[in-house]
């Protein structure tokens, strides 16, 4: 199913989940947490792994606003957006409780001023501002260097798990998983059809139905082998067309078991149909 992953990522893993009540795991000034599009969406379970540096950034000023309900309080934060792989300021909305989920208004992205200065334009506290900068470019560095030495150890021994001087174990991209790991990799791409998810440095990408397979997975593979038999010039699949429609026909026949008599869905020509 590698097919798809090109195809669909784009719609799956943008900065922050777009669609409503969904939450993805992102990485948030440098450690990994959940982010969700509103306080109903159900808090998923985020994988440790470990984020790109957080490179050195002016925090831009935040124009005031109410935070959502369900939520106390809303401050500005560096969130890795996974298409570019660079960190963007975003506004992010939390109750009191350091616990609690992160949410991200739908105006949540905030532009980064050049500078920061006062109203007569002056800077604004120099001195504190210089520290601030010194002391991120200090823990970017130490940051890199602690990357540099596990890109280099991975390299060396892909199949190994680093440990940090801190004990925090990293597992390299070939590394095995732990009975844990795999179950929670078994539990997150359940839900996750198309996703991914990441120990360490070791990333499982969520392409393999799970048994029996759910409506979740019936309904992506339903999409997925649509798209692949509507485009065979832009997939590397050596399938035929009719192998690509009996896939497809496969999934249909569990989509329709999974929703329930007289669901609708698309055939592959496009008209509407119901299950029988």
């Amino acid at each position: 199913m590698k097919r798809t992953i090109l195809a669909l990522i784009v719609f799956l893993t943008p900065a922050i989940a777009q669609q409503p009540d969904q939450c993805q795991c992102a990485c948030v000034n440098g450690k990994v947490e959940a982010v969700c599009s509103s306080t109903i969406a159900i808090k998923p379970v985020c994988a440790p792994r470990v984020c790109d540096i957080v490179p050195p950034s002016i925090k831009p000023i935040d124009t005031p606003t109410i935070p959502p309900i369900g939520t106390d309080k809303c401050d500005l934060k560096q969130v890795l957006n996974e298409q570019t792989h660079e960190y963007e300021w975003r506004r992010l909305c939390y109750k009191e409780d350091p616990n609690q989920t992160a949410i991200q208004p739908s105006s949540g992205s905030v532009s980064q001023p050049s500078t920061n200065t006062t109203n007569n334009g002056t800077a604004n506290d120099s001195g504190a501002l210089g520290q601030a900068v010194g002391s991120a470019i200090g823990t970017a560095i130490a940051g890199s260097i602690q990357n540099h030495r596990i890109n280099s150890f991975c390299k060396a021994n892909p199949t190994s798990t680093y440990v940090t001087d801190t004990g925090l174990r990293i597992d390299c991209p070939s590394a095995s998983l732990s009975s844990f790991e795999q179950s929670e990799v078994d539990e997150y791409c359940a839900d996750n059809p198309g996703s991914w998810i990441a120990f360490g440095k070791h990333r499982v990408d969520c392409l393999t139905p799970p048994n029996p397979p759910n409506l979740k997975w019936a309904k992506w593979e339903l999409k997925a082998w649509e798209w692949d038999y509507k485009n065979p010039k832009k997939i590397s699949l050596s399938l035929t067309q009719d192998q690509m429609r009996s896939n497809w026909s496969y999934w249909q026949q569990q989509y329709c078991t999974l929703s329930g008599l007289g669901t609708r869905f698309k055939d592959l020509e496009g008209k509407k149909q119901r299950c029988p």
